[in-house]
């Protein structure tokens, strides 16, 4: 994920955190505390979703709370103009060995930058109103995180972003 920083020209206004091993049995509000988070609205997940009826529809996720996957494909159907019938989506959550063959990364260590296969990437809207704007992901192992200014992200990686909540 660092390397992947450098080759996007973002290092210098990324900031990596090395977290304890069980980061993850602590409440929000501590690991917010813990990374210096403005708030736990903050701390964002990436997620795989795969379509299970479509082999080639892999898209990363980034999301601040659930994920309404009927907006999902209603914003990915449109991509196409809406022509290729509703029948042909089914997002869910990929499993984690998909994840990992996609990504290269573990859960809870998933980033949309750096990943083995280019993704789309989709960035829920409320992440982008975020003050201050920067967001809190996973870097590429379970006990690193990763905070970025959002606009930097956005340009770099040319994600698309909805309405996902």
């Amino acid at each position: 994920v660092e390397r992947a920083c450098n080759e996007l020209g973002i290092r210098n206004v990324s900031r990596f955190y090395e977290v304890e091993s069980d980061y993850y049995e602590w409440e929000l509000q501590r690991r917010a505390f813990r990374l210096v988070a403005p708030s736990i609205d903050h701390l964002c997940k990436s997620v795989i979703f795969e379509n299970t009826r479509c082999i080639h529809d892999n898209i990363d996720g980034m999301y601040v709370g659930s994920i309404n996957t009927q907006k999902l494909m209603n914003f990915v159907r449109g991509l196409k103009n809406k022509s290729i019938s509703k029948k042909n989506y089914n997002f869910r959550v990929a499993d984690a060995e998909k994840s990992i063959e996609l990504t290269g990364f573990e859960n809870n260590g998933v980033s949309p930058i750096g990943m083995n296969q280019k993704l789309p990437i989709i960035v829920a809207k409320s992440i982008t109103e975020l003050k201050p704007a920067v967001f809190y992901l996973g870097a590429g192992h379970v006990d690193w995180k990763l905070a970025l200014p959002i606009k930097n992200f956005i340009d770099v990686t040319r994600c698309l972003i909805t309405d996902l909540v």
